[in-house]
Formats: C-alpha cells, sequence, structure tokens
C-alpha cells in the first residue's frame, strides 16, 4: 500500500512529514527563541517556528524539525501554516537559471 506523503509549504520553504530518525549529527541552536528555517538574503525576513514548540537538526546535508507541541510556522509575508506535532524535512525550493545554475531562491 502507497503510503500518503504530507508536505506543509510557506513560500520557498517546504516541510515534508518524515518517519522518526533515532540519530542526529546535530542541533541547530535556536535564533532570538525562534527556530528559523530560512532567512531572506534581501528582505532580511524569515521563516520561522516558536523554539518552544519545537527543535532543529542536521543529519549530513539535510534539515529537520521536530514539532513539540502544535505550532505556527511564521513569515512577514505569509499566512501562518499550522504544524501537528511531528517530524518534518525541511527542504528550500530551487531554481534553475541557463546562465548560473541551480540555486535557492532568494527571498
Amino acid at each position: 500500500m502507497n503510503k500518503k506523503v504530507i508536505v506543509y509549504r510557506q513560500g520557498d520553504v517546504s516541510m515534508i512529514k518524515v518517519d522518526d530518525i533515532e540519530n542526529f549529527d546535530e542541533e541547530i541552536k535556536p535564533i532570538q527563541g525562534k527556530a528559523m528555517l530560512a532567512l531572506g538574503e534581501v528582505t532580511g525576513h524569515y521563516h520561522s517556528i516558536p523554539a518552544t514548540s519545537a527543535k532543529q537538526f542536521k543529519v549530513g546535508s539535510k534539515e529537520y524539525v521536530k514539532v513539540t507541541k502544535p505550532a505556527q510556522l511564521t513569515h512577514q509575508e505569509h499566512a501562518p501554516i499550522n504544524l501537528p506535532v511531528g517530524l518534518y524535512e525541511k527542504v528550500i525550493a530551487r531554481e534553475y537559471d541557463k546562465v548560473g545554475g541551480e540555486r535557492k531562491v532568494v527571498d
């Protein structure tokens, strides 16, 4: 039977619900009481979740967010997204430019 993939998206940030991971390489420390998921290079805006509700981790080159109680993913220019308790892989959208190649979408 196929497993349903659950994805929450806010702008260039996607949160993909995943099964539990036993070992994390390192914890990403909160900034100003927030799990910062993406910082805008141009605007200074950011996608974040209160650190009281979530923890960020790295496993190799991937980043994960463990939401420990229902939380809101917020950004200054997007509607908030309600995230239920669970583990999510954080994925930043990428774009392709014929001249410059592949790169992260710039906010």
